[in-house]
């Protein structure tokens, strides 16, 4: 959810909502309050573990892995290769590129540490510039509290800080 633009949007629904019926309240703690309540998320996160530990595709998604099993899949930049001679679990890869693990990692992590530091320096730079001064004294006295990061993460703009790390997750 953090990475994702989705979020961005809702935070704009939920702050235009409030403002049209008259709420005034903190968007992105009522974001984070509605958490439990997104079963589809909390299901299909649980689905794709289930997945990952039968090794079990569904759907046409396992029409296409029995498809490629029984066909192959070739091409001139691709190869099949086998991790196990008694295994008959085979993957791509690109020739000369050895597959590691660290190839989705990485990136997958600098993408979720950059957007968490992004968010908070783009919500800090918004408070501390803006004229609400008991938030201007909760950031500059005590910048880590859980509460001062709700609301640096409550203030970023959204856009930006994923922009930001997505270009550098890419990199």
């Amino acid at each position: 959810m953090v990475i994702s633009t989705w979020i961005g949007m809702e935070l704009g629904l939920i702050k235009d909502a409030f403002s049209t019926i008259g709420v005034s309240s903190d968007v992105f703690g009522v974001f984070i309050q509605t958490i439990p309540y997104r079963f589809y998320n909390i299901l299909i996160l649980l689905f794709i573990v289930i997945s990952a530990l039968l090794l079990k595709d569904f759907g046409p998604m396992r029409k296409a892995e029995i498809k490629a099993r029984e066909e192959g899949i070739f091409s001139d930049e691709l190869i099949i290769e086998t991790t196990n001679p008694d295994d008959d679990m085979k993957y791509l890869s690109k020739k000369g590129i050895k597959p590691s693990m660290s190839n989705a990692i990485i990136p997958i992590g600098v993408l979720i540490f950059v957007a968490l530091i992004s968010f908070y320096f783009s919500g800090y730079s918004n408070i501390i510039s803006g004229d609400n001064n008991e938030l201007i004294s909760l950031l500059e006295s005590s910048p880590v509290l859980f509460t001062a990061i709700r609301e640096a993460f409550s203030a970023s703009d959204a856009s930006v800080a994923l922009f930001q790390s997505s270009l550098l997750a890419g990199v």
